[in-house]
Formats: structure tokens, C-alpha cells, sequence
């Protein structure tokens, strides 16, 4: 069976509008400006590092924080591809999990034994979760509003 082949029952009774000439498609190609590129392309490379971190700190964390730590990798990447997206809520998401992020370096001081490679190395964590809601509601209030009156 070729790709895309269907039943002819299936075909007559919900048909699909297929892509007639592909040199006239218009690809999804939403602008964006050099700060959200520049967001992009930070959010990708930290939340790899995150990702990398937990690997190497895996086998040391209980259950609950495994659990936890992917939960954050997940609201991350749900949350930076709302915002590229542009997506006005993805404030709203942003501000939570930054607020649950800023929650569990409270609770436990620690950012998954991330204190390890330094004395005061949550502080880098709590400086992201903090520069991130900002960074989040400067692209929301300003560049996505104006860009949708316009």
C-alpha cells in the first residue's frame, strides 16, 4: 500500500484536501524577532544541560525526584515552545513553573545536588527561573501584543 493510501469508502466519506502544486505551498514561516531567536536558541542549549545533568545525577536522586526533575524538564519545553509559538498564556505557564522551580530550590536548598560543583550554585538555577518569567512576560506584553494589533 502506498503512503497516504486510504480506503475508497474512507476517501468519499471524509475527504482530505491534498497539497495540489508544493511551489505554491506556503510553509509555516511565523517572524520572529532577534530576542525571541536569541530565548530559542538559550531555552534549547540550557534545557539540554538540565537534561545532561540529571543523567549524570540520576542514579543518586529517590524516585519522587526523578519524577520531579522530569516533570520540570517537561513543563520547560512545553512552556519555551508555547512561547515560540507565541502563545499569550505561555506568561501564565512560565510564571508557575518558574514559582514552582524557585518552590523546590526553597525546599530543599539544593537543585538536585547541583551545590555539588559549587557552594552557591542554586543560585544560577534561581537566577533562571527568575530572568525566565521576565524574559517570558517582556515577549508576551510587549512583542506578541503589538505584533497582534498589528
Amino acid at each position: 500500500m502506498p503512503t497516504g493510501w486510504r480506503p475508497a469508502d474512507v476517501a468519499e466519506r471524509f475527504p482530505r484536501e491534498g497539497i495540489a502544486n508544493v511551489y505554491d505551498f506556503e510553509k509555516y514561516a511565523p517572524k520572529a524577532s532577534r530576542g525571541l531567536q536569541f530565548y530559542a536558541v538559550f531555552q534549547l542549549l540550557f534545557n539540554t544541560a538540565l537534561m545532561l545533568f540529571l543523567f549524570g545525577v540520576f542514579a543518586d536522586l529517590t524516585r519522587n525526584e526523578q519524577l520531579l526533575y522530569g516533570l520540570m524538564i517537561i513543563t520547560a519545553i512545553f512552556g519555551f515552545t508555547s512561547v515560540m509559538d507565541r502563545k499569550i498564556w505561555s506568561m501564565y505557564w512560565e510564571l508557575v513553573r518558574s514559582l514552582f522551580g524557585l518552590g523546590i530550590l526553597y525546599v530543599q536548598g539544593d537543585w538536585f545536588g547541583l551545590n555539588s560543583f559549587g557552594e552557591n550554585a542554586w543560585l544560577w538555577m534561581a537566577f533562571y527561573f527568575g530572568l525566565n518569567a521576565l524574559w517570558v512576560a517582556y515577549f508576551c506584553l510587549f512583542e506578541f501584543r503589538k505584533s497582534a494589533e498589528s
